[in-house]
């Protein structure tokens, strides 16, 4: 709404052209207030984002302050894993006369999911008295169901 309205002598300005002139003020405010409504709804904001200056450099964090953790040697995350298994893998077309020179190693973290299937055979047993007795499942299979998380 970048439309101008111009100005009005006073001599023009007569009930009904002050009144338009409200009407229209009204409906620009209006305008505004819906157009700011969508944005809302649309998740943009209303102002624009402005960058900082780049003249300054920037303000270090609070925690980046501390310099000792970033002196620390850096540790081995695979070092307190349990290997389950463990391959050797010698060079292709090692040449006569060849010393071996050591190992470097390469430790990969895969994970297994494979079924496991379990048949409970309940028991039945008849008791003297008539009465009929049937083994019970674990406590953990009643509750969970016919799948069972460990």
């Amino acid at each position: 709404m970048s439309e101008r309205i111009p100005p009005i002598p006073e001599a023009e300005r007569t009930p009904l052209v002050v009144a338009l002139l409200q009407i229209i003020q009204e409906q620009r405010t209006q305008i505004q207030q819906l157009k700011d409504e969508i944005a809302r709804l649309k998740g943009h904001k209303t102002r624009p984002l402005i960058k900082p200056s780049t003249l300054e450099p920037p303000t270090p964090a609070a925690g980046a302050a501390d310099s000792s953790r970033l002196d620390a040697p850096k540790r081995a995350k695979t070092a307190e894993l349990i290997i389950h298994e463990e391959v050797p893998i010698a060079p292709a077309n090692i040449p006569e006369g060849s010393k071996r020179n050591g190992c470097q190693t390469y430790v990969v973290q895969d994970l297994h999911l494979k079924p496991h299937n379990t048949r409970y055979v309940l028991e039945r047993w008849r008791t003297p008295d008539g009465r009929e007795l049937i083994g019970e499942l674990p406590a953990a299979v009643r509750d969970g169901g016919h799948f069972f998380r460990s």
